[in-house]
């Protein structure tokens, strides 16, 4: 049932409350001096296992009873393979339940989710409302997870998906792949891909589609990612 999730082909349109909506149309006109296309598009099968999940509701009543205790509170979202794609659509859901709450994202090796317009309302989220303060993507760049959906050839005629950061300009994103990188508040791409390389030589190719998708390097020194 969860790899019918994961390859299901369709994408559903989703919507954000007209305040917001009308903001971000606003801002967007502004900032590309042209007109995009306003649809928000959604990868089907994570949006019906999320909806069936309740998660928004679940989340929602962790908010409110953080909000009590803090007074300007920030959610950090994280999860690996499916569970980065389902916290990044629930970072996208809280966004506007709650506008004005702040919260960064940290996925692992996650799937593609959005179409181009809902990737941009992450940078309308950082440079304008700025409630995004980080998003990290740790990945393995040989890892086929991480690219399904994403070749327009293939799923061009369904929409093909895109990943935070694939659409926004380049001034705002930053891949690095190794431990001696400053990384600063930007869309992050840590690539752990030359470091797994070196180290799994001999490792036959079989396993390695495993590691790819499951194994992260990081590094004890205080100044390194």
């Amino acid at each position: 049932s969860d790899w019918k999730n994961n390859m299901n082909p369709m994408r559903t349109e989703d919507f954000i409350n007209p305040e917001l909506f009308q903001k971000y149309n606003k801002w967007k006109k502004k900032y590309f001096k042209y007109n995009l296309f306003d649809d928000f598009k959604i990868h089907y099968g994570f949006y019906l296992y999320f909806q069936n999940n309740e998660t928004v509701t679940k989340l929602n009543k962790c908010i409110q009873k953080m909000k009590k205790i803090y007074k300007n509170p920030c959610i950090v979202y994280t999860g690996q393979s499916r569970g980065g794609a389902l916290t990044t659509l629930a970072s996208f859901y809280i966004s506007n339940l709650y506008p004005n709450l702040k919260f960064s994202i940290v996925t692992f090796c996650s799937p593609a989710l959005f179409n181009r317009n809902t990737t941009l309302f992450y940078l309308f989220l950082k440079i304008h409302l700025k409630t995004l303060i980080n998003h990290y993507r740790i990945i393995n760049s040989n890892d086929q997870m991480i690219h399904l959906k994403t070749s327009s050839k293939i799923w061009q005629p369904l929409g093909r998906l895109r990943h935070i950061g694939t659409e926004i300009p380049k001034k705002y994103i930053k891949t690095v792949y190794d431990n001696r990188s400053i990384i600063s508040n930007q869309f992050v791409v840590i690539d752990n891909k030359y470091r797994i390389n070196n180290i799994l030589k001999k490792c036959k190719y079989y396993y390695l589609l495993t590691i790819y998708h499951l194994y992260f390097l990081f590094s004890n020194d205080k100044k390194s990612i």
